[in-house]
């Protein structure tokens, strides 16, 4: 069962990793630290005090993501975490869901390439009671046949159906080339393929849950209306019991810190999938990234805030507001574990495509000078500062800051520690990070009518030959680029 859940924040987070940032000290005051500590098992938890509504957001994080499906079984983490409130405990599916609304609590399930996230939100009053069913769901699911062959069954209509969406194609196949040469698994969608996902067992289930359902493997983030003892009691009442099984019969793999980092892209490439008679083409531009590592994750963040960051960015002043091509063209660094992308991107007309590029490579270009307008470093920055002060009122948002630091094994202390750096980046910081979007090394990913698409490449947008590739993202047609 796949809910959304309402708005405050309580996050409990699994990680192997550990802390890293144990001499990084914050004089800012704009994001509170959360108050670390542990139950005797090692599970870690990080609580923020939330006084405003009678509400509390308990989210288990579990270092199980996609990047952890084994090879020809890609799909296994996310049908695993869709299996866990399908029955667990004393209590079957239907049980389960109906004591949930009954609590008037939500639950939610989610996995991403880096882990996985099992989320309740209740009130006050029914805390106890709520985490007597979120601990049933972490430590204790059932995984019965016939509720398998429905979650089965539905999975892969879901990612048949992807293939539709040239949204979703885009992500999948822009994934898929940019991860390529990597040694984490990060080139597969979260959900897997069709042919991985129909090779899947129960069992294959049962094993990926025995792996990496662990104490060891876990963290947890609070946020709402409870005192402090009150939730370290209720968490010993309902986890404190949970403890490692040394006959586990399952290896997970390496720590994504310690595994070798992708060589970076060095020549650019273009990528097409052919989506006939698309009304829109789909373009989406990967550049190397930030990570976690790096000193200049703020930097790039602005950067990329000042591009398309916002309504009244470069990008979406372009190619919306002035070209009238598209509803929104805009740019994030996507940060994983183990590596990093920026991406732009954009939706637009089909016969605009090659409009939509030559605009794109003239941002680009303009931003890879590191040359800024008039008021655009201030503007960026007030803005990140207006969207930050915006979550610190809305519980779900804020569980968000905080999910990506703790999942990553930062300390407490990271988030307020970052947007303190962001605070004080002059435009001279951002030399570096601009210069990395360099035209000439974008992977371009393309999806939408071939005839309408090769018509736009027919013109000098400064892109190498074009590969041709299925919505899977396998190649079918290839007119080679030179070798990095």
């Amino acid at each position: 069962m796949r809910r959304t859940f309402l708005s405050l924040l309580v996050i409990f987070s699994v990680s192997s990793v550990g802390c890293r940032l144990g001499q990084r000290e914050s004089d800012s005051s704009i994001v509170p630290i959360p108050a670390e500590s542990k139950l005797s098992n090692g599970l870690r938890v990080w609580f923020l005090e939330a006084n405003n509504v009678p509400l509390v957001t308990v989210r288990v994080l579990v270092s199980m993501g996609s990047s952890y499906d084994p090879k020809g079984k890609e799909g296994l983490a996310a049908i695993t975490a869709d299996m866990l409130d399908e029955g667990a405990g004393e209590r079957d599916a239907l049980l389960l869901a109906e004591e949930v609304d009954f609590l008037g609590a939500s639950l939610s399930l989610r996995t991403s390439k880096d882990y996985t996230t099992i989320t309740i939100q209740t009130l006050r009053r029914n805390l106890d009671q709520a985490l007597e069913i979120l601990s049933d769901v972490v430590l204790r699911p059932r995984f019965e046949e016939k509720e398998w062959k429905r979650v089965h069954a539905l999975t892969l209509n879901d990612v048949r159906q992807r293939s539709e969406s040239a949204t979703s194609v885009a992500r999948l196949v822009g994934d898929r080339v940019f991860f390529s040469t990597g040694s984490v698994s990060y080139a597969h969608p979260v959900d897997g393929f069709e042919s991985s996902v129909s090779s899947i067992t129960l069992d294959d289930v049962r094993g990926m849950w025995r792996g990496f359902f662990r104490p060891s493997k876990t963290q947890v983030l609070v946020t709402g209306a409870v005192a402090p003892e009150s939730l370290h009691s209720s968490l010993k009442k309902h986890f404190g019991g949970w403890s490692h099984k040394d006959d586990l019969p399952y290896s997970a793999p390496e720590d994504p810190f310690r595994m070798p980092p992708r060589q970076p892209h060095t020549k650019g490439r273009l990528v097409v999938v052919d989506k006939s008679r698309a009304p829109q083409t789909v373009i989406r531009i990967y550049h190397e990234g930030t990570r976690f590592s790096s000193s200049q994750n703020a930097s790039m963040w602005v950067a990329s805030t000042v591009l398309g960051g916002t309504f009244t960015s470069r990008l979406n002043s372009n190619l919306r507001e002035d070209k009238k091509i598209t509803y929104g063209a805009r740019s994030l660094n996507s940060r994983l574990l183990a590596d990093a992308y920026h991406l732009s991107y954009s939706s637009v007309q089909s016969d605009a495509t090659a409009l939509g590029l030559r605009e794109f490579r003239k941002e680009l270009e303009a931003m890879e000078t590191g040359a800024l307008r008039e008021g655009e470093l201030e503007k960026a920055k007030s803005s990140i500062r207006s969207r930050l002060i915006s979550a610190m009122e809305r519980q779900t948002a804020l569980l968000r800051v905080y999910e990506e630091s703790m999942g990553a094994g930062w300390c407490p202390n990271e988030r307020q520690k970052f947007y303190s750096e962001i605070s004080s980046i002059e435009e001279d910081d951002l030399t570096e990070v601009c210069a990395a979007l360099d035209w000439s090394k974008a992977i371009v990913v393309l999806v939408g009518d071939r005839k309408k698409i090769d018509e736009a490449l027919s013109g000098d947008l400064g892109l190498p030959k074009p590969e041709y590739r299925d919505r899977n993202g396998e190649l079918i047609l290839v007119e080679a680029p030179e070798k990095e």
